[in-house]
């Protein structure tokens, strides 16, 4: 394994493994200087961006001095990077790559959220070669299968998660690109330097060509190398950009390992010309929240839950729930009057938030209903949305004057949804991705002349707002022929102020809820029956509990934070 370090301000050399595995169906044309010069003359506002490359060359033409990525240095000290010089970063990166015989290529990165994760991203994207995003919390012998898997050929990862990964591979296998890259290179490649080789200028991107490589979440089973490509991507960023305007700064939180961190919190952000301040760390969060002045959080409902929980728990510290609620009463009034108080009768929240009009997009797993309302009841924006790794990944979102209770708002104009007559979500258009890297069974079995089965339960309404119900491989048949989506019964518990995390599995034919309780609840198992007894008596028959089963653990979890349910055990 090559270890291949690039110091400040310069690229060095590397000694890499073969480079004759070309990259299937990848489709980069090499073409003259003449069409370069053609590409480059035409992007801006005439055409919207198709690629990768394509979009930091219109940013850069448009609004070079713009700021593309604001990120923490330290406690105190920020670091700005406007799109002239992050373009410019990535085509010395890209650069790089090529001199060194990437092209065509898979690399790898496996590292938390920074610039330089980024940095990378681009510069494999746009040099001709294919991004694998690996979750960085795997264990070695993980992180070497999903590699194998992959037919990575070089991974940019820590020196630790370097460490990790010479336990278990040669030293021939792949080459490593250490993090960080403590600053952008400041010099570029000469003319010599790049005689007989491909120079990055000379790189064009085909928009139906993969771009990058993502490993599904696993939840149920094993990842799946999902391959997605430009064109994908940039057809979801259009289409979200046809019903949002997207606010000045927005903060990204999500990890950049997967679709809807990467794409939702940054690529789509980009394609607006906007800018994305990145949280680094998790300490930082709340700070981050504070100090970035953005107005706009793609999250998960874990992060929304837990906001709530500390915005509760504070009022209770200051004995102020009474006030709270009546708060929330006389906004409602004022609001059916087109007047709108939320701001100021919860200005000491706000300033929690930094005092910016927060939208919060959440995806990624079910949001309870009640969630939603604290939310909105308090002056925030919380709009739901539908999607799938495979479908790069946005399906529909909700937006400003469409929402609907319980729903995911509406699809977006890239993509058709159809409901099969079991209820299966299917999607259809430019937004679903290429196949199953190196599976053709798995791609088989879900996508037919370009249409997606999701494996999602739903349904839409009359007015084209669309409701998930659940997963088709986790819906519970029990013996009397009913068909139980537990997720549904799942959500209506963790609007329970003692669940902290609960799965709902069959048992003997019976439904049994495994819950994790909140802090103050553990132990308490009158408090769960009565919560049992409660709960039966609002819900029909065939949803109802036979037992509650208390857990001393939290359920196993990705790095997205969603169960694992085939690691369940009864």
């Amino acid at each position: 394994m090559a270890d291949v370090r690039i110091p400040p301000g310069t690229y060095g050399t590397c000694h890499h493994s073969q480079m004759d595995r070309r990259l299937t169906d990848l489709r980069i044309n090499l073409l003259k200087k003449d069409m370069i010069n053609m590409q480059t003359n035409s992007i801006g506002l005439n055409r919207p961006a198709t690629d990768f490359r394509d979009l930091l060359l219109s940013c850069k033409e448009r609004v070079p001095e713009k700021i593309a990525f604001r990120y923490r240095i330290d406690r105190k000290n920020f670091r700005d990077v406007s799109y002239s010089s992050f373009a410019q970063e990535v085509e010395d990166l890209g650069n790089y790559l090529l001199s060194q015989g990437f092209y065509g290529k898979h690399i790898a990165i496996s590292g938390t959220n920074s610039y330089e994760w980024l940095l990378a991203f681009f510069a494999i994207t746009t040099s001709g070669n294919v991004a694998v995003a690996i979750d960085p919390e795997l264990g070695a012998n993980e992180l070497r299968k999903h590699l194998l898997q992959s037919d990575s050929e070089a991974i940019f990862c820590s020196q630790n998660k370097h460490n990790q990964l010479a336990s278990v591979c040669d030293d021939d296998d792949f080459d490593v690109i250490h993090f960080p890259i403590e600053s952008a290179p400041n010099n570029t490649f000469s003319s010599n330097d790049r005689e007989g080789q491909r120079s990055y200028a000379d790189v064009i991107i085909d928009p139906d060509s993969p771009a990058v490589i993502f490993f599904t979440s696993g939840t149920s089973g094993d990842s799946k190398a999902a391959v997605v490509s430009h064109a994908g991507i940039a057809a979801v960023a259009h289409s979200y950009m046809e019903i949002f305007a997207l606010p000045a700064i927005n903060l990204a939180i999500l990890p950049f390992h997967h679709t809807f961190g990467l794409v939702a919190g940054v690529i789509i952000i980009l394609f607006s010309t906007n800018t994305v301040f990145i949280n680094t760390q998790i300490k930082y969060l709340l700070n981050d929240i504070k100090d970035s002045s953005a107005s706009l959080i793609c999250v998960v409902p874990a992060y929304l839950e837990l906001f709530q929980k500390k915005i509760e728990h504070s009022l209770m510290l200051s004995k102020s729930v009474r006030k709270f609620q009546i708060g929330r009463r006389i906004c409602k009034i004022f609001l059916a009057f087109g007047i709108d108080l939320r701001c100021i009768i919860f200005k000491k929240i706000h300033s929690e938030f930094g005092n910016h009009y927060q939208t919060f997009i959440t995806g990624g797993a079910p949001i309870g209903d009640a969630t939603v309302r604290f939310f909105r009841d308090i002056g925030f924006n919380v709009f739901n949305g539908y999607g799938l790794t495979e479908t790069s990944p946005v399906v529909a979102v909700e937006y400003f004057n469409a929402t609907r209770a319980n729903s995911c708002g509406k699809p977006l104009s890239c993509c058709t949804v159809r409901i099969a007559e079991d209820g299966e979500i299917f999607v259809k258009g430019d937004n679903v991705f290429l196949g199953y890297y190196k599976d053709k069974a798995q791609t088989r079995a879900v996508l037919n002349n370009g249409e997606f089965a999701t494996g999602d339960i739903g349904h839409l309404d009359e007015d084209g707002f669309l409701f998930i119900t659940g997963r088709k491989k986790n819906l519970i048949v029990l013996s009397n022929g009913e068909n139980v989506s537990p997720e549904g019964i799942e959500i209506q518990l963790l609007q329970e102020e003692g669940v902290e995390e609960v799965v709902v599995v069959e048992h003997e034919n019976r439904l049994v809820a495994l819950i994790f309780p909140s802090d103050g609840y553990r132990g308490n198992e009158e408090y769960f029956r009565d919560l049992c007894d409660r709960y039966n008596r609002q819900v029909p028959p065939t949803r109802r509990i036979a037992e509650i089963r208390l857990r001393e653990t939290e359920f196993e979890k990705n790095s997205s934070r969603k169960i694992l349910r085939h690691r369940i055990e009864l």
